[in-house]
């Protein structure tokens, strides 16, 4: 069992792997995938992995006395059946990941007769946790890039009257009265304020001038 064993885990860890970033990144809606993988990713990972590497051990113990009597003793239909048994591996990862997933999760862990919390509950908290933190990334790297775009901007050849004209089309309004009305009023550089208001606002139109 030790070898089939370690190849139903290597699986199931990729199952979870791949359903914990799928997870993450579709709840964070990050507008890159690595800015899901942080601290509390790994944390989330672990948690659903131990369950998962758990429940395939279960599925190996339960899965594999049907395999062995399944068998027959004919050697010729024997032979015919030997890669269904030899992909125990895979489907006890399979089972046990899945299984993890909609049963082995609703169990409720007691102590002194209270409950305290279902295994569910515990991975929604490691979840939600890397969720706020993909987001939190996201939105850092969001202004990081917004933040480059427009010193880029600032500093490019582009004429005041050239930028006023993408101010004015990409954002619209009296987008160039409002800024340099603003900038005027509280001595700050107008042409610095337009820079940020075209990469904030239009940044992958804006991204495209330098």
């Amino acid at each position: 069992m030790g070898r089939e064993f370690l190849y139903a885990a290597g699986l199931a860890a990729g199952f979870t792997l791949l359903i914990s970033v799928i997870e993450v990144w579709h709840r964070s809606k990050a507008s890159q995938l690595w800015l899901c993988v942080g601290t509390a990713f790994l944390m989330y990972l672990v948690v659903l992995l131990v369950g998962n590497v758990a429940s395939t051990a279960a599925a190996m113990s339960m899965v594999r006395p049907f395999v062995a009597d399944a068998m027959p003793s004919d050697s010729e239909t024997a032979a015919a059946l030997t890669i269904p048994a030899q992909l125990l591996w895979f489907w006890s990862a399979f089972l046990g990941v899945f299984a993890f997933e909609a049963v082995f999760q609703r169990v409720n862990v007691t102590f002194a007769d209270q409950g305290v919390l279902t295994i569910h509950d515990w991975i929604n908290k490691a979840r939600d946790s890397a969720v706020a933190k993909a987001i939190e990334q996201d939105v850092d790297a969001r202004i990081r890039r917004e933040q480059l775009l427009a010193v880029k901007l600032d500093k490019s050849d582009i004429s005041d009257s050239d930028l006023n004209t993408y101010v004015q089309n990409y954002i619209g309004g009296t987008a160039v009265k409002d800024l340099e009305a603003s900038a005027e009023r509280d001595g700050a550089n107008a042409r610095l304020a337009k820079a940020i208001a075209l990469a904030q606002g239009a940044y992958d139109r804006a991204s495209k001038l330098v």
